[in-house]
């Protein structure tokens, strides 16, 4: 797909797949998406000026979507609109974002720290971060419900509440991750740079 076919631009950011097989493309100036038949639909920006530097994009079961942006921090895109997500004034988000099965929105902070915004639209910080610790690069949800963040030599979990690091003190390879899957048999893959751990 090129401008020629639809694309705002020919500078993509961000690429996202929803659990209803679309494909949600950032470009430099706008937003566009791929129905699962192969239909790139222009989305038309109703306001405002599109943000600089879209970094992730997220969606709810719901529908709603997020970006992740440089300039605007997190916004919500409703109707052609773009609607900012209030953080905490510390929480500087980075390009790594997950939109979990209960429709909360998890952002990975600069210093490795961890918020969500829960579905009433209230942002709480997790963890702060600081100026010793890497932001994590991976974020996945598995079967259950719990939550994984991959980072360098650091792979959290938060499940019921409470959020579980598993460091190379508990054997982990002091590698850094960069992603996270499940397979059916509900083990996790772990993608490093150092190799794959399952």
């Amino acid at each position: 797909y090129t401008v020629a076919d639809g694309l705002p631009d020919a500078q993509v950011r961000a690429l996202h797949l929803d659990r209803a097989g679309a494909l949600w493309v950032a470009t430099e100036t706008g937003l566009a998406v791929v129905s699962s038949d192969g239909v790139l639909t222009a989305q038309r920006l109703r306001e405002g000026r599109w943000p600089a530097g879209v970094m992730a994009i997220a969606t709810a079961p719901t529908g709603e979507l997020w970006l992740c942006t440089q300039d605007h921090g997190v916004v919500r895109w409703a109707d052609g609109r773009l609607l900012p997500v209030t953080l905490t004034s510390e929480a500087r988000p980075t390009d790594s974002m997950l939109a979990d099965r209960q429709g909360r929105l998890w952002v990975v902070l600069q210093g490795g720290g961890i918020g969500v915004v829960e579905r009433d639209g209230a942002f709480r910080v997790l963890r702060r971060g600081d100026r010793f610790h890497r932001s994590e690069l991976a974020i996945y949800e598995d079967r259950s419900g719990a939550i994984w963040f991959g980072a360098g030599g650091r792979l959290t979990r938060f499940k019921d509440g409470v959020l579980t690091a598993i460091t190379p003190a508990n054997g982990l390879p002091a590698d850094t991750i960069r992603a996270i899957v499940g397979d059916d048999d509900d083990h996790l893959w772990i993608g490093t740079s150092g190799g794959i751990l399952r």
